[in-house]
Order: structure tokens, then sequence, then C-alpha cells
């Protein structure tokens, strides 16, 4: 029979805030059973759900939950995805760099837990692995929001999605290795997911981020490896992500980074930041 992964052992390599961890360790002495009856609450019965583009764990009994307790379940969830690890024959240093992703989240939230269970979902349901710098999403095309005349594929195709964690430099190089060690890693352990692009929306691939950035900028640099479809003047997630919060008055934004400096002249000037939709036709 196919083990969990072991929690002290994910614990240690997590490397969790040290008063999280203390906090986590607790919750889990005092409250093990209700965490596993939690967790078990999250399988899927249908097999189904756990293969490339399936709906994977139902987390709906997290809803309630405070942080704390969101956390310690996400962590019970990644123990038990393991299994399809060693089912597939994956090596453990993919399911860790995967599982890094958790402690990235505990920081966002201040270290009081995690809150973006949607997205954590993708990693403890066998949709998304860390390949190197970035991370990769089996994504079966459906989202109602994008334009499907200005994409290369209908509504519906089998994509992988290219996520980008935060934490380390977005170095070219390293991400052109990663996609190409994505490219081995799926044909190796999913040959039965058929996909032609690679896709990304991102405000990384705004297509305005030139007006106000480095030619040699990193983030430039990144934009260029994919072919652009379009962009849209939505600002959400480029402000969380190079302020880390929005400010009613532009001129409360930091000005730590020389990223936020440039950012914050450019939204002076009364300019607007925005995403950007691009792909990577797979070879």
């Amino acid at each position: 029979k196919r083990m969990g992964y072991s929690m002290e052992k994910l614990l240690d390599f997590l490397k969790l805030e040290p008063s999280l961890q203390v906090r986590v360790k607790t919750l889990f002495q005092e409250n093990r059973t209700k965490l596993e009856e939690l967790a078990a609450a999250c399988e899927n019965h249908d097999e189904n759900a756990y293969q490339p583009g399936g709906s994977g764990d139902d987390f709906s009994a997290l809803n309630n939950l405070d942080s704390l307790w969101k956390l310690c379940v996400v962590i019970l969830r990644a123990c038990n995805i393991w299994k399809w690890y060693q089912k597939k024959q994956i090596p453990e240093e993919i399911y860790l760099q995967t599982m890094s992703d958790i402690r990235i989240w505990c920081e966002n939230h201040h270290n009081n837990g995690v809150e973006n269970t949607n997205w954590l979902h993708n990693h403890v349901s066998f949709q998304l692995f860390r390949i190197g710098r970035l991370q990769f999403q089996f994504y079966p095309c459906y989202n109602e929001t994008f334009d499907y005349s200005r994409l290369p594929f209908p509504k519906g195709e089998p994509t992988i999605y290219i996520h980008i964690p935060q934490g380390e430099p977005l170095d070219k190089s390293a991400c052109v290795q990663s996609i190409r060690q994505a490219d081995d890693f799926l044909k190796q352990y999913f040959s039965e997911y058929t996909y032609h692009w690679y896709f990304c929306e991102s405000w990384l691939l705004y297509e305005k981020n030139r007006e106000f950035m480095r030619a040699d900028s990193n983030i430039l640099q990144f934009g260029a490896l994919f072919t652009h479809c379009y962009s849209e003047p939505d600002d959400a997630q480029a402000i969380e992500r190079i302020f880390g919060e929005r400010r009613s008055c532009i001129e409360d934004y930091s000005e730590v980074t020389s990223l936020q400096r440039q950012a914050k002249a450019y939204l002076k000037a009364r300019k607007t930041l925005g995403v950007g939709l691009g792909v990577i036709e797979r070879k």
C-alpha cells in the first residue's frame, strides 16, 4: 500500500516561520483527529479527479475554518497526494519543490496560516508541479473571461498553464531551462495529456510594461519568451505583486525597489497597469 508523506518530514522541509511552526504543531497535538476528519472529507472518491485536468480535492469543508486550521488541512492533503507521486514514480524533489509554495503563501498571509486555498488546491490535487523556476498546471481552458478570437486555440483546449512563483529572481535562462524540463517531465509522466500550448495570463506579460521598465529587465525578457495574444488594463494583480496591496492614494505606495519606483511614476502619469495573455507553442 502506498503511504502518505511523513508530516514531520514535510514540516521540516517547509521551514515555516518559527512561531507559525509551533502553532501548527500545537494544533496537530490538540486536534489531530478533527483535522484528519476534515482532510478525509476533502478526498475525491472519483479516481479521475486526480488525472490531468481533473477537479481534484473538494475543499468546501474548509470554507468556515480560520487560516491556521486551513493550513493544517492543506498540509495533510499535501502528505496524502504523495501516493499519486509514488504511483507515477515522480521524484521526491519535484514533490517538495511543488509543496514549497505553501510556505510562500503563509508568508503572504503574515504567517498566520493560509487563506487562498483555491490556489493551493492545485498543488495537493496533482494538477500543478514546480519544475525548476516555474510551475506548470494542467489547464483545459474553459475560462469564460478570455477572448478566444484572439487566442490560437478554441475554448476547452487542453493547455499547460505556466505560473511564476515569487521569491526568486526571474532569470530568463532559468525560465527557458524550466520549460525544457517541463516538456520532458510531461512526456515522461503524463504522456496521456496531449497539449500543444503553454499558456500564461499575468501582469508580467502586460504589453505596456515596456513603457516604464528597462529594456533589459528580467520581466520584459521573460515576456519575450511568449507570443503575446492580447492585454487588458486590469491592474489588480500588478498592484498586489508590486506593492503588496492597493492604496487609495498613489503617493502612499512604497518606493523601496526600482520596480516600485518605476511603476509608481507610471501610475502618477495617469497610466494603468494590466495583464497580458501569452502562449508558447510546444515544440
